[in-house]
């Protein structure tokens, strides 16, 4: 039996040496009917490659020359195995991180496990990082280790921007697994793995991994492919001009990608990364360029027709190069189901020359529209505002919607005035674009009014007075105490996203005495049994919860502030600026009522680092509820588009 065998060079090492892969499936046959049998339907095609019949394969159906393969009766269509020597079939796994999302990269490893592809690779964000703890990162890599363990494969990483993101966490990888960028080499095939995040800014790559990798390319010019691997997808950073559900590149940046795509002319090759978590396919000099959508990393899951979803890919290299097809956890699609075209689309459905979204906000404006349909096929546009008409804001028309032939052009122009000026400006009026097309095409975007909320907000901080306790309150979560014996401080509280009114009402109290700040808070839920509390530790995701958030900061500037996080269930995070692994000294309990589930806590002054306020006095407030029932809906009593840890837009807390 032949063992599948690579070369794997590191960068530190001249010579070639030969590495073992003892997990690599040799009989190609068995693979083929394992993968049949797991993911029926499949048809993995050589592309006009010829396959020679196995010896070894016998049968006692049909006549004897049956089993030779030629047209003699029998229930087969011909006995061209694919299983040439050179042939070989690997997994990718996109990002797991950057908003993780528990159990959806264990779940795609174990459907691999069944698959048994020879090895799987990965485009990094493998943890969530982001940490100066080394222990703490430490042991996100252990997790990860855990859960790869399961493989009866080799797994291939290359790092992401939450894997080195600061020294700690370069150090921790270079003890783990050595080399931030290396190559191997299988079957006359070159893996080309790279470290987009090794310039000073983090996002591409250094002088010495260029001249690296140009010396690899040029030391395997006999390579009959090359694969290309790495994090962020360098590409689009060097071309600019980009946009995605999630990032938006304007400027171009010298990557240095530019000077290895250089020395990639003249040979075949495909080049996978991640980072967006929103697929789309890429040709470049006439190769294949890939960006993966997720892997459990956070995605709105919008679906295929977005390139939001969770995928492996699966690659069979044959001698005319690879086949690629995206596996959902769920099912398969064809590789080009999201490209470069549908993201230019995305890209220029938005207002032409938008009032400017710096100082002081445009009550009343004028927002033309212009979009030109880039498909080969006639596609329907539908051009909707929500919240348009109501007593925020006035927008006229409220609806266009056109038929455009290939090259058509939808022009068109809106007026969005604000009702009043003083206050009442949400809910805030989107755009919902909608396209859709022949052969599953279809579009989706929102595009939010380009009103400066920020500053709009920044003018109108709330307050509250924060009363002093007459008699001792006790922390139960029954908010029977005197303390609470009034009508909320506040039930002001508004939909982060500023696009709709808060779905349930919700109350909270504050006051304090010479020891602690207290917190209250009433959060009504007619689903009480549908209230989502996973988590289960301290400091553990409890965000992803229903849960209340308090934050309150502690200086002049707000540049120190602390977080708080109570879920429904009662587990607690705390954190000091974005530092998880600081633990205050605190008492917390919930409860719960006949149509709501309750909050009390006492944040002790000395464990946020202050003396009991003085007159006249005031501190950093804000107040968080989520409600993941409802859709993850986010509610806030200091409006903050953007980040609950904007401290700029944090409300006030006064002492008298």
């Amino acid at each position: 039996m032949k063992i599948g065998c690579c070369r794997l060079h590191h960068r530190s090492v001249k010579s070639r040496g030969m590495l073992c892969l003892s997990g690599f499936a040799s009989d190609c046959f068995i693979r083929l009917f394992v993968l049949c049998l797991v993911v029926p339907g499949i048809l993995l095609v050589g592309g006009g490659c010829k396959h020679t019949a196995v010896a070894s394969f016998a049968t006692d159906a049909g006549s004897p020359a049956s089993s030779h393969g030629d047209l003699s009766p029998a229930p087969w269509t011909n006995l061209d195995f694919a299983n040439e020597p050179d042939d070989f079939r690997f997994a990718i796994v996109a990002d797991r991180c950057g908003g993780e999302r528990p159990g959806v990269f264990l779940d795609a490893l174990n459907k691999l496990s069944l698959l048994r592809p020879e090895f799987v690779m990965a485009v990094g964000d493998l943890i969530e990082g982001y940490s100066e703890d080394e222990a703490v990162v430490q042991g996100m890599w252990q997790e990860l280790t855990d859960m790869v363990s399961r493989l009866q494969m080799p797994f291939f990483k290359v790092p992401g921007n939450h894997d080195v993101t600061n020294p700690t966490q370069d150090i921790v990888w270079d003890r783990l697994f050595g080399n931030r960028y290396y190559w191997f080499e299988y079957k006359g095939v070159l893996f080309l793995c790279l470290n987009s995040q090794d310039n000073d800014s983090r996002q591409g790559l250094s002088p010495a991994q260029v001249a690296w990798a140009q010396d690899v390319l040029a030391q395997h010019a006999d390579a009959r492919w090359t694969f290309v691997f790495m994090h962020k997808p360098l590409w689009v950073y060097e071309e600019g001009d980009t946009e995605t559900s999630r990032k938006t590149i304007k400027d171009k940046k010298d990557t240095g990608f530019g000077a290895i795509e250089s020395a990639l002319a003249g040979r075949n090759y495909t080049v996978f990364a991640g980072h967006f978590h929103q697929y789309a396919k890429f040709i470049r000099n006439g190769q294949r360029y890939y960006i993966l959508a997720s892997t459990g990393g956070g995605s709105s899951l919008s679906g295929p027709e977005h390139g939001e979803f969770d995928h492996v890919v699966w690659i069979s290299m044959q001698p005319d190069g690879p086949s690629v097809v995206n596996l959902e956890l769920d099912g398969i699609l064809r590789d080009d189901i999201f490209t470069e075209k549908h993201l230019l689309a995305a890209r220029d459905i938005k207002f032409q020359d938008a009032p400017p979204t710096k100082g002081a906000p445009a009550m009343s404006m004028t927002l033309p529209f212009v979009w030109t349909n880039p498909f080969p096929q006639t596609v329907s546009m539908e051009l909707t505002w929500a919240n348009g008409s109501g007593p925020a804001w006035t927008v006229t028309p409220l609806s266009v919607a056109e038929e455009l032939a290939p090259g058509g052009v939808i022009e068109c122009e809106f007026e969005a005035a604000a009702s009043r000026s003083d206050s009442g400006i949400v809910p805030m009026p989107v755009m919902r674009a909608s396209l859709t097309g022949s052969n599953r095409l279809s579009l989706e975007k929102t595009i939010a009014l380009p009103f400066d909320a920020k500053s709009y907000f920044l003018d109108r901080l709330p307050e509250i007075q924060c009363q002093k306790v007459d008699g001792a309150v006790k922390v139960d979560g029954l908010l029977d105490d005197q303390a609470w014996r009034r009508s909320p401080d506040t039930t002001n509280m508004t939909v982060r996203t500023l696009d709709g009114n808060p779905s349930v009402a919700t109350g909270f109290w504050v006051s304090h005495d010479t020891e602690n700040l207290y917190v209250a808070a009433r959060c009504s839920e007619p689903n009480l049994p549908g209230l989502v509390t996973t988590a289960t530790e301290r400091d553990g995701h409890c965000w992803e919860d229903d849960s209340v958030e308090i934050f309150v900061a502690t200086d002049e500037d707000r540049k120190m502030y602390y977080q708080f996080i109570v879920t429904a269930s009662g587990v607690l995070y705390d954190g000091k600026i974005r530092d998880s692994q600081w633990n205050g000294e605190c008492a917390w309990a919930t409860g719960r009522e006949e149509a709501a589930w309750t909050l009390e806590m006492a944040i002790p002054w000395k464990t946020i680092g202050l003396t009991p306020p003085a007159s006249n006095s005031r501190l950093g407030l804000e107040l968080v509820r989520t409600r993941v029932q409802s859709g993850r809906e986010m509610l806030q009593w200091a409006p903050s588009p953007d980040d609950n840890h904007n401290t700029t837009l944090f409300g006030y807390l006064c002492f008298d």
